[in-house]
């Protein structure tokens, strides 16, 4: 089982802080890698300033889309509330959101980081249980990289990845995503300013070459 598994390892690396506070219970021998990023790769930033659409993204496996649909009511009043804001879910399979305005995209491997990249917002709502706080963000940290101000629930993880109001911002209860996410979509200059302060980030504590070294 778990616990004897984490007991008979000779190391363990876990992707985030709270990863770690659990592994350390069974074992000494524990050490922080976060989840790395392509900056190469994920370099894309498509040009937005001549539309007036405002596309708040997520991307993600069909076994996270519940997270998504905890967002319904939210995601309904910020479509309401401004005509030229849309919804794209890029997955396998695409959840029911009546009353949301939304893209439905296929996931394919040759197309995610253009698409991806025509979000002008990422969002990553999730939950409060166990399995949640073990999330290590990487759909947070594609975001990020490219360059896309994001709103996030707050995690040990999240917090370990996003400085609230400068790199995204960090929420827990429905008003907060709607005061987060409409600040956002009304101030393109703090997207813009917040989407600099992301791919910053990534660049100096996630990407391959700066994680690369802790692994050897």
């Amino acid at each position: 089982n778990f616990t004897r598994m984490m007991k008979y390892c000779q190391v363990i690396i876990a992707g985030n802080s709270f990863l770690q506070r659990e592994a350390l219970g069974f074992n000494k021998k524990v050490y922080l890698l976060p989840t790395p990023v392509d900056t190469v790769r994920y370099n894309y930033r498509h040009a937005k300033a001549l539309r007036d659409q405002i596309i708040i993204g997520w991307y993600g496996s069909p076994g996270n889309l519940f997270y998504l649909q905890t967002l319904e009511k939210v995601l309904d009043k910020i479509t309401q509330k401004y005509p030229q804001a849309t919804l794209k879910i890029i997955s396998q399979k695409f959840p029911e959101l009546p009353g949301v305005r939304v893209i439905h995209k296929y996931w394919r491997e040759e197309e995610e980081v253009e698409e991806i990249g025509s979000f002008d917002l990422g969002i990553m709502p999730l939950g409060k249980d166990l399995w949640s706080r073990g999330k290590c963000g990487l759909k947070l940290l594609k975001y990020m990289a490219l360059s896309i101000p994001v709103v996030a629930t707050v995690t040990e993880a999240t917090r370990d990845i996003v400085a609230d109001g400068i790199e995204g911002f960090l929420v827990e209860h429905p008003v907060e995503w709607l005061e987060r996410l409409s600040v956002l979509i009304e101030n393109p200059g703090l997207r813009e300013q917040i989407g600099r302060a992301a791919r910053k980030k990534i660049e100096t504590s996630f990407s391959y070459q700066v994680l690369n070294p802790l692994f050897q």
